[in-house]
């Protein structure tokens, strides 16, 4: 007899895990391998990934998870994943580029927000490079090929749970990482220095 069980994705900052859990708990079987990360010489401090590649690896670390779970019944997937990385994405659901949090290509720019502590106010994050908005703002000003492709960018987990099910949405925690989502006013619409602003899409829940 089949046993009911769930898959996890954890995409973290040096590594990824595929998980084959029950509802109570017991881990019936797990894949694990490291992210492979490039460097952006155009700017310091700078890595990113491949989403298609990591999505293989994912694929493959789920499959040994499951060999290792048996026969089992799965009821249900979650994602979950580093914080302030992001991919970014075409208008077709194309992946053009992962960032992960460690990816700093924004720190030129980040003297762009004059009134820090409004910006704090707003997101209740104190800006810095970690933050979503930098990395995008990088991409404007040195990877225009990519720039001009991106339609909108998810969470890595969020972009994660779109493979598996074709929904782009952005949850609020991993939202607030962004420095673009107004927290008291629940909004993803936000002004950036240099014209940068995040406009959710209308396929964008």
């Amino acid at each position: 007899m089949k046993r009911d069980a769930y898959i996890i994705i954890d995409i973290g900052t040096g590594n990824v895990r595929v998980a084959v859990v029950t509802p109570g708990g017991e881990v019936l079987g797990v894949g694990r391998g490291d992210i492979i990360y490039k460097r952006d010489d155009l700017y310091p401090e700078s890595i990113y990934f491949d989403p298609g590649q990591l999505w293989k690896q994912i694929i493959g670390l789920g499959t040994t998870a499951l060999r290792q779970a048996g026969e089992v019944s799965i009821k249900a997937l979650t994602t979950t994943s580093q914080r302030e990385g992001i991919v970014l994405m075409t208008s077709a659901g194309g992946s053009l580029i992962g960032l992960p949090n460690i990816d700093h290509r924004g720190r030129e720019w980040e003297d762009t927000v004059v009134d820090k502590s409004r910006m704090y106010q707003l997101s209740g994050r104190f800006p810095t490079s970690l933050f979503s908005a930098y990395k995008l703002e990088g991409i404007r000003q040195r990877r225009t090929e990519i720039w001009q492709q991106c339609a909108y960018f998810l969470s890595i987990s969020d972009w994660a749970a779109f493979q598996l099910c074709g929904v782009a949405a952005y949850e609020h925690s991993q939202a607030s990482e962004t420095l673009l989502y107004d927290v008291a006013g629940a909004t993803g619409v936000m002004n950036w220095p240099q014209c940068l602003i995040w406009r959710r899409p209308t396929a964008l829940h």
